[in-house]
């Protein structure tokens, strides 16, 4: 907990994870929906004691995250707001850690 002008603010976050098991991206639905996409991160760590998967899971992965935001029916306005918030976040960071 940290003060931001003599209010005590409590940090919190939530972790949803698959651990490589593609039979549960069902459960995505309840990690992340329209209301909330705006605040997810979705993080994929790769199994690198098998580096000859490396592409084959992260494809798969990436696939399933696609398609469950494919799912969420978003306006595609939306669609490009993440898009662009995303994409000048990452910037950002980049030119920081520069």
């Amino acid at each position: 907990m940290y003060s931001l002008g003599g209010i005590d603010v409590l940090g919190r976050i939530n972790v949803w994870q698959l651990e490589g098991e593609r039979q549960h991206v069902d459960l995505l639905s309840f990690a992340v929906n329209a209301s909330n996409i705006h605040h997810t991160v979705a993080l994929v760590a790769l199994d690198l004691s098998e580096p000859w998967n490396l592409d084959k899971c992260l494809t798969e992965w990436l696939a399933c995250i696609r398609d469950h935001v494919q799912s969420l029916r978003l306006p595609s306005a939306v669609l490009q707001g993440l898009r662009e918030a995303s994409m000048s976040h990452a910037t950002n960071n980049m030119t920081t850690c520069l």
